[in-house]
């Protein structure tokens, strides 16, 4: 076998971690893997891919558990380098209309030169069962200011998509700077 996989339920059954490492561990891509767990309720849930080395999401996925057990199919689990990590969380019932967003992760900079347009990109998730329309908002708030709000518009359901924020840090305090990101809850939720 190609991949060594390791994984724990909850004893609820509604939620899950999985981790699935090519056992060559080199940077070839892995587009063929499959995978499955048992001991899951029926129902639908969402599966976050988290690439484990930048501690961030590639993609997520809405699937439905009718047996006990989540199937991951090729063409669901994204391509990768090495290993990738799951986070499943079951949102509903089948049938169940789920609203559920929220902010994935942020990728910045560790340091900018004080400029116009240094740029914050962060990654949303649609944890729910039904397309979101929302608003996303970046606060700076060592200098207690709004950075931005970029509106996402239409994200499908177990989708994930990236928003970039331009902030301009010319007038920016000097030093370190605590950055605060809201995904505006939606209706429902």
């Amino acid at each position: 076998y190609n991949y060594n996989s390791w994984g724990m339920v909850s004893s609820n059954g509604e939620f899950a971690f999985a981790w699935i490492q090519d056992r060559q561990w080199t940077n070839t891509l892995n587009r063929y893997a499959t995978f499955s767990m048992n001991g899951l309720k029926n129902g639908r849930f969402n599966v976050e891919f988290w690439n484990s080395r930048r501690d961030d999401i590639n993609s997520a996925r809405n699937l439905n558990v009718t047996t006990g057990t989540i199937y991951i199919s090729d063409s669901d689990l994204p391509d990768f380098a090495k290993d990738v990590s799951m986070k499943i969380r079951r949102i509903g019932a089948s049938g169940d209309t789920v609203h559920d967003v929220s902010v994935g992760c942020v990728s910045q900079c560790d340091w900018f030169v004080r400029s116009a347009n240094a740029k914050v990109n962060v990654t949303v998730v649609n944890q729910g069962t039904a397309s979101e329309t929302f608003n996303v908002v970046l606060e700076d708030q060592t200098d207690s200011k709004v950075v931005g709000t970029n509106r996402v518009s239409n994200l499908s359901a177990g989708r994930t998509t990236t928003t970039t924020f331009t902030w301009n840090t010319t007038n920016a305090t000097l030093g370190w700077h605590n950055l605060k990101l809201t995904a505006a809850a939606v209706s429902g939720e």
